[in-house]
């Protein structure tokens, strides 16, 4: 609710809560229009990023602007009820919870830079994230030596195949074209017969 308040305000050019219901608009579609870390990493990765509809052309369907509508009647009816000191609880809670999705929101972007730098793909920053800088950075670490020995062993594994066999000849091979020519001379001679 309080990123869609800080939203409208942004856009309406106002504080928090300036909206046509009372501040009460947040209570349908939490986080529209705003960029995530996700994307600003996506952005600096140099990939595309998702793109989430904004609030503006959300409300242009009817069906989900009559839910929008809706919602934000029953919150604002919700918060008059409520007394000053439960409001600015409820406000204190939401704010730690944004404060929260932000810092968090901040970890994976510095885990995507991370995997970047390593040369690593940056695909598996939300699951590297841990709960703080410490944890990611032992599992960026982790994963790091667990992706490297796999990429190692993938190659190692194309690599592998049957030795060639020295002296051998072809089945065109050398005793047609003069007897004692290796495989790779009766090809040349070969070639140069054709011409």
């Amino acid at each position: 609710m309080y990123q869609i308040n800080r939203f409208l305000a942004a856009d309406a050019g106002g504080a928090p809560g300036a909206g046509a219901n009372g501040g009460a608009e947040g209570a349908a579609a939490p986080g529209a229009g705003q960029a995530t870390g996700g994307e600003a990493a996506a952005a600096a990765a140099g990939t595309k990023p998702e793109t989430k509809p904004s609030l503006e052309e959300l409300l242009k369907d009817p069906a989900f602007k009559a839910e929008y509508d809706k919602s934000a009647k029953t919150e604002a009816e919700r918060l008059a009820k409520l007394s000053d000191a439960d409001r600015e609880a409820e406000e204190k809670k939401a704010f730690q919870t944004e404060r929260e999705q932000f810092r968090r929101e901040q970890l994976e972007t510095e885990t995507t830079k991370q995997l970047a730098l390593k040369g690593l793909p940056t695909d598996f920053a939300k699951h590297l994230t841990g709960k703080d800088a410490a944890e990611t950075l032992a599992n960026i670490g982790a994963f790091e030596k667990t992706y490297l020995a796999a990429v190692e062993k993938g190659v190692n594994d194309r690599l592998k195949g049957s030795s060639p066999k020295a002296g051998g000849t072809t089945a065109a091979g050398g005793a047609a074209a003069g007897g004692s020519k290796t495989g790779m001379m009766a090809a040349i001679t070969d070639a140069q017969f054709k011409r």
